[in-house]
């Protein structure tokens, strides 16, 4: 799956690219005019950004917070593995 995102994702990226940039009649193809009025009234949604930076946050110590609880609950409960067979018969003299 992974090697597959690339790929696509890189056949994607110039679209987007102009699409960002493009400041003309959005319905247009190919675009009329390129500029960077489309992020310059970005400060606006500060506010939005700040949440999610603090939710992705939030959840990024949370889960470090259960993984590790749960890694050191599955080692305090680790039982013993079997012994591993082995075909030759090293313990016993073959006679």
């Amino acid at each position: 799956m992974g090697g597959a995102a690339l790929p696509w994702s890189s056949t994607r990226s110039p679209y987007l690219i102009q699409a960002s940039l493009s400041v003309g009649d959005p319905q247009a193809r190919p675009p009329e005019a390129y500029g960077l009025d489309n992020f310059t009234g970005l400060g606006r949604y500060a506010h939005i950004f700040g949440n999610t930076l603090l939710v992705a946050a939030v959840a990024t110590v949370l889960a470090v917070v259960v993984g590790f609880a749960m890694g050191v609950d599955s080692l305090a409960h680790e039982r013993p593995r079997p012994r591993a067979r082995s075909s030759s018969s090293w313990p016993c003299p073959t006679t």
